[in-house]
């Protein structure tokens, strides 16, 4: 399985015809799709017949700030839509020491992620883009890190969130409540009021990984067996986790679609 960080390539295949809708779906390793379950892959089933054509734009362990350095490529393609869904990894940089030195090497950062930081380039992304394209934004909560709605892990998404949702006020664009809506699944289906806190998640993912390449094992089996609903190793996402982000986006997409 490849697990690249590099930006995805955009080949002639890849670009849409004037009679169909573009829709670039912008993110890290949860729109990539590569050890998670796919959502890109859900819309594009579910609305690739109604002419919307869907471009992944996710890289694996992209900050904000990645997001921004590659954000020409897409602009390029003049999109009538784009959706963002970015911030988990500014949130685990910030807050598990060893991913944050890691994510600073890997990723290139010229800085330690904070708070400020990734609302700066949040900002600037949606700027950017509302500046080059005519495309309508949508912006998407951060999603939960870990099931246990009373971590802190998930405590500090809450207050991500908080400016998620008033940066998408302040610069007039969609915000979609993908956060709010896992919330609400939680609560209202899994058996036991208390959920699976996040832990650190690198060898669990390891673990993914070689259990999908060796022995075809499926993301909801592996997430079941770990004792969560909606991720699989606290992070990513299995079948139902990548089906509630493509409704999010298929709804905000039906309603705005003209």
């Amino acid at each position: 399985m490849n697990l690249s960080n590099q930006r995805p390539s955009i080949t002639d295949e890849q670009t849409s015809s004037p009679l169909t809708r573009t829709v670039i779906c912008l993110g890290d390793s949860i729109t990539r799709g590569q050890v998670s379950a796919s959502y890109v892959d859900v819309l594009d089933e579910k609305m690739g017949k109604d002419g919307f054509h869907f471009i992944n734009g996710g890289v694996n362990n992209d900050l904000a700030y990645n997001v921004l350095q590659r954000l020409d490529d897409f602009i390029d393609l003049q999109p009538q839509f784009v959706t963002l869904l970015i911030g988990t990894n500014d949130i685990l940089a910030q807050h598990t020491p060893y991913k944050g030195v890691g994510l600073r090497m890997l990723k290139h950062l010229p800085q330690k992620a904070d708070f400020g930081w990734y609302t700066a380039n949040l900002r600037e992304i949606i700027r950017r883009i509302k500046l080059w394209t005519q495309a309508k934004i949508g912006l998407l909560s951060i999603p939960v890190i870990g099931e246990d709605l009373h971590s802190p892990a998930i405590e500090v998404v809450k207050k991500y969130n908080i400016a998620v949702r008033q940066i998408a006020a302040q610069e007039q664009i969609s915000y979609l409540p993908l956060f709010e809506r896992q919330v609400k699944y939680l609560k209202t289906t899994r058996t036991k009021p208390e959920g699976k806190a996040y832990v650190h998640f690198m060898l669990m993912t390891g673990e993914l990984v070689a259990e999908r390449g060796l022995l075809h094992v499926d993301y909801d089996t592996f997430s079941h067996r770990n004792g969560y609903h909606l991720v699989t190793d606290g992070v990513h996402f299995n079948n139902q986790g990548a089906r509630l982000i493509a409704e999010e986006i298929a709804h905000w997409l039906k309603a705005n679609a003209g």
